[in-house]
């Protein structure tokens, strides 16, 4: 069980992507905060913060990109990058939580040179843009960074939407500002989805596009908000160029500076939209359903082979598709839950294995001229009806504004194959 557990987990796992996947960092010795507690009294230009924003690379943990808030204290020559992206392989129980869904990141500082050499030599875009905070803002934000570091704070049960390397950057940066990035970004809803933006990242990897599609359920195409974009680091660090901040005695003000480029990776832009729907599911879907009929017309005849081959071609579909109906079945044991309410799991049926058994065996020892119409052939065409009643009644529902998932995909691969 073990090992199907594991596959699972992986699988499933693959949803968990949105954050930078880091090694953990060497110890960086921290210069202690000089800034006057509760009082607002700060030394003048003592602060500069900057958002720092690592475009995608070439690992499946790097699509989604990468951030972090460098601090520069001129009063103790320190210069930190915090970044909340980081696991360690080796902890333990980590295999045990990946597969539950209730992985644990921690963050840390990193020294300035040797973070961007780590990017360079990765071959990935880097960004700054400085953050115009007042000096107590940029002292507050200090203080908060440190207590996070505290060895009882550093960890967190990392959530690849909602709680991330990312939208930790985000909320700090609202917590300091009084709330003001929520107030501007939660209320503009985008005519994206979580899922629009996982597919629009991860298109160049076909493998992990399908696997990502296939197993998100109705959770991941509701339209976002602009502050929940903010999950992708690319998306918060252009929202908040557009943004602005009202201080006292200057007015509304822009709320970071120009975007500076500190590495130019030599690499393809990140796309801007998500894969459009391929023909080639239709087609993988319409040439089975034609080849079972096909195979069933030459074996109502008593071929034999004809037997043997729909038999085998009933298995197939019945284990693949089953593999992953098993696997949404295995979702609900996680905290995965944006695999949870998935619609596929009537189209691509856990019940597929059991139909690939009984099924094969029937077909493959009917007899000549006619399949006999006995118990296991009774047990095959209850499974088919069954599954075809499911699947049927699974796609009423998307007809609904109560049900919907984009999966145009696995209607067409399953759909065909299913009647």
């Amino acid at each position: 069980m073990y090992p199907i557990a594991l596959a699972a987990g992986l699988a499933l796992g693959l949803i968990q992507l949105p954050a930078e996947a880091s090694a953990v960092p060497d110890p960086v010795p921290l210069a202690a905060s000089t800034a006057v507690e509760g009082s607002g009294v700060v030394q003048d230009d003592r602060y500069e913060v900057f958002l720092l924003t690592m475009d995608q690379g070439d690992g499946l943990w790097e699509l989604f990109g990468h951030n972090a808030l460098l601090i520069r204290d001129n009063a103790t020559g320190e210069e930190l990058a915090w970044n909340w992206g980081i696991f360690n392989l080796q902890a333990e129980g980590f295999f045990r939580r990946f597969i539950e869904g209730t992985m644990l990141y921690t963050m840390g500082p990193a020294a300035l040179p040797p973070f961007l050499d780590a990017y360079r030599a990765a071959n990935r875009s880097v960004y700054a843009n400085e953050v115009f905070l007042t000096q107590p803002e940029a002292a507050e934000l200090d203080r908060l960074i440190r207590l996070n570091f505290q060895p009882e704070n550093r960890d967190y049960l990392y959530h690849y939407f909602l709680d991330n390397c990312s939208t930790r950057v985000r909320d700090l940066l609202d917590a300091v500002l009084g709330g003001a990035i929520r107030e501007q970004f939660a209320v503009a809803t985008t005519p994206t989805s979580y899922r629009w933006h996982v597919r629009r990242l991860v298109q160049e990897v076909a493998w992990i596009d399908v696997g990502m599609h296939f197993l998100m359920g109705v959770r991941g195409d509701p339209p976002r908000t602009l502050w929940e974009t903010m999950f992708i680091p690319m998306e918060l660090m252009e929202a908040l160029e557009g943004a602005q901040r009202t201080v006292a005695g200057r007015g509304a003000t822009p709320l970071v500076g120009p975007r500076e480029v500190l590495f130019e990776a030599d690499r393809s832009p990140t796309p801007e939209s998500p894969p459009p729907f391929s023909l080639v599911w239709l087609m993988l879907g319409l040439g089975g359903g034609a080849l079972v009929l096909g195979l069933a017309a030459r074996a109502r005849s008593g071929g034999r082979y004809s037997r043997f081959s729909l038999g085998a071609v009933v298995g197939v579909w019945g284990l693949v598709s089953g593999a992953f109906g098993l696997l949404m079945v295995l979702a609900w044991l996680t905290d995965h839950e944006f695999a949870h309410w998935n619609v596929n799991i009537f189209h691509l049926s856990p019940l597929g294995p059991l139909m690939a058994a009984v099924g094969a065996v029937a077909l493959i020892r009917g007899g000549r001229g006619r399949l006999p119409i006995g118990r296991l052939e009774r047990v095959t065409r209850g499974l088919a009806v069954g599954i075809a009643g499911a699947s049927a009644l699974a796609v009423l529902a998307q007809l609904t504004p109560l049900v919907q998932q984009s999966n145009a995909e696995v209607l067409a691969l399953a759909i065909p194959l299913i009647l």
